[in-house]
């Protein structure tokens, strides 16, 4: 049943975008920073490469409007067994571990700073901000299981209602007495600072997982991909311009915490309006990763590779597929383990939107056109898979830690391959 419109779509991408990296990751990039020029250019190339992404995909998505995004382009291009192995690393891993990550931040600190409430305590020796993280998965789960028509209302909502009061807020920053730009006296991690506005910018595929019910998708997903991006790099640009503005380069630098920082100097009580705010944003995050996830998980249970089980819908809805990714969720949040697997998971996905631009460009080069072709074909999908290539590359060589992991999910990606081709074959075989 397709029931997202344009709106929709694009509450979708902002919502799974717009999350609790704006706040930390400013900070480390004005300490990288040598100049607020600098500052604002890496913040702007984010958002290109983020825009060249959707163009790319907005493309893959008007020619295929099917659920399941990367899983149905890698397969179109690449063969089940590439496929296959994309969407077993982004349903067990990016999809519930995201979720877990999500759920676990906004518990334990923006709700703790709400309520003024100290969730590290323990309750049957486990801290009760994962526990309260399982209670949100649950229950954003349980709001996707209800209805479709319902979560795109809930996902616009709780991705319109911070936007627009984070925009009055970077506004009245802007307008009042500033700061100063000034300059951090020894910058350093200019490295380090990319890579982190490079994940910060993560989430503008979403609405490909959910393709299948976005209404009139030749028009809905290039204007939910292109628009949803482009909104939130316009936030992102104005947020940032207004945190050196109230606390200038040094004391952005030193902020930690950047939205709260900025809140604090504005408004009375700012810590906990910001905490509030931000808890909304991650809240829209958790749905549109639930939305998505579960979608991914069906499009494979329909191909043969995971157990046709996962493909039960009650009204159109994937209901154990949506249950399935709530507990792998709930388990890494009762395990506490979840950063290894999230840090395991960046590199994977990288990888994964690498293999899908290749896909692109194989699809056009096959002469296969959909409703939308992205402006300066091919720029958008060099920019893309130029940049994730040289991202991927760099977390290997500054940091011998990260090997292991890297080949952790190269060997993942293979055993999941070769599992699709197995499921694949099994599927074809059966009468």
């Amino acid at each position: 049943m397709r029931v997202i419109g344009p709106v929709g779509a694009v509450a979708v991408v902002a919502g799974s975008m717009l999350g609790i990296g704006i706040f930390l990751t400013p900070p480390l990039v004005a300490a990288a920073a040598p100049s607020a020029a600098w500052f604002y250019g890496l913040w702007l190339a984010g958002g290109l490469v983020a825009l060249s992404g959707a163009l790319v995909y907005a493309q893959l998505g008007a020619m295929r409007p099917e659920a399941g995004g990367d899983v149905i382009f890698q397969r179109a291009a690449l063969g089940p067994a590439v496929a296959g192995a994309s969407g077993a690393v982004m349903f067990s891993l990016a999809f519930a571990g995201s979720l877990a990550a999500m759920a676990a931040a906004v518990c334990q600190y923006q709700l703790a700073t709400v309520t003024g409430l100290d969730l590290s305590l323990p309750l049957l020796g486990i801290p009760r901000y994962q526990l309260a993280g399982m209670v949100v998965v649950l229950a954003l789960t349980g709001l996707n299981v209800l209805s479709v028509r319902l979560t795109s209302w809930a996902q616009t909502a709780l991705t319109a209602v911070p936007m627009v009061l984070l925009i009055g807020l970077s506004v009245w920053g802007l307008v009042g007495e500033g700061a100063g730009g000034g300059m951090v006296e020894a910058p350093t991690g200019l490295l380090k600072a990319w890579m982190a506005i490079y994940f910060t910018y993560a989430g503008w595929p979403a609405v490909i997982y959910v393709a299948g019910e976005v209404r009139d998708p030749d028009r809905s997903l290039p204007v939910g991909l292109i628009g949803g991006t482009a909104l939130i790099t316009a936030l992102y640009l104005l947020l940032c311009m207004a945190m050196v503005h109230v606390l200038g380069m040094p004391g952005l630098a030193g902020a930690g915490e950047s939205g709260s920082a900025m809140a604090a100097v504005l408004l009375p009580n700012g810590a906990v309006i910001m905490s509030g705010l931000v808890a909304l944003a991650l809240l829209a995050s958790i749905n549109g990763t639930a939305l998505g996830g579960a979608r991914v998980a069906l499009a494979m249970a329909q191909q043969g590779v995971l157990p046709a089980a996962l493909a039960a819908r009650t009204g159109g809805v994937p209901t154990r597929a949506l249950w399935v990714q709530a507990g792998i969720a709930c388990l890494l949040l009762l395990t506490g383990g979840f950063s290894t697997i999230l840090s395991i998971t960046t590199l994977a996905m990288m990888l994964i939107g690498s293999l899908t631009v290749i896909s692109a460009l194989i699809l056009h080069a096959r002469g296969e056109r959909g409703s939308f072709s992205a402006p300066l074909w091919p720029l958008p999908a060099l920019v893309y898979l130029t940049s994730s290539l040289a991202a991927v590359v760099l977390l290997v060589l500054q940091s011998d830690g990260l090997l292991e992991p890297l080949l952790g999910v190269i060997a993942f990606v293979v055993v999941a391959g070769l599992l699709a081709i197995r499921g694949r074959s099994e599927a074809l075989s059966k009468p």
